[in-house]
């Protein structure tokens, strides 16, 4: 009878309640997986747990920050596009983390060769999402001399 009392009280009793504690433990170890340098394995737990909850902006932000360590800004992207779609009230944060990601991709861009078009396409996406910050801005000019 005890023992039926401690799993009653820490058992999810609805629906709701098992899918946040199993997209947290997804999450959780998505992390675990990318703090140890296992990032395709990261991205597979959270496609897995977007599967079950494509509506959670957490899923789309942490995927897009597994993609930018492996510097796949055009996955980083849209996955980030996707969290600040889903997570109104954090627009202003995501918006400056993708304003970054478009300054990086810029910058990787454009120390190749006949890619300055696209860099400035980067770098002005970047200026868009984040005007005050300068550096955008000024590498935005310097490209398109």
């Amino acid at each position: 009878a005890i023992i039926g009392i401690i799993m009653d009280s820490e058992c999810p009793k609805t629906y709701s309640q098992i899918m946040k504690r199993k997209i947290s433990s997804m999450i959780q170890e998505a992390v675990e997986l990318r703090e140890n340098n296992k990032p395709q394995l990261a991205i597979s737990r959270l496609t897995r747990a977007i599967a079950l909850q494509p509506t959670n902006p957490q899923l789309f932000q942490e995927r897009a920050e597994v993609y930018l360590d492996l510097k796949d800004y055009e996955s980083a992207i849209p996955n980030f596009r996707k969290a600040m779609s889903l997570a109104p009230g954090k627009r202003e944060e995501l918006s400056s983390r993708l304003a970054g990601v478009y300054f990086l991709y810029g910058q990787a861009l454009s120390t190749e060769h006949h890619k300055d078009d696209r860099a400035l396409e980067m770098f002005t996406r970047a200026s868009e999402c984040n005007p005050d910050v300068k550096e955008y801005t000024m590498r935005k000019c310097g490209c398109s001399f």
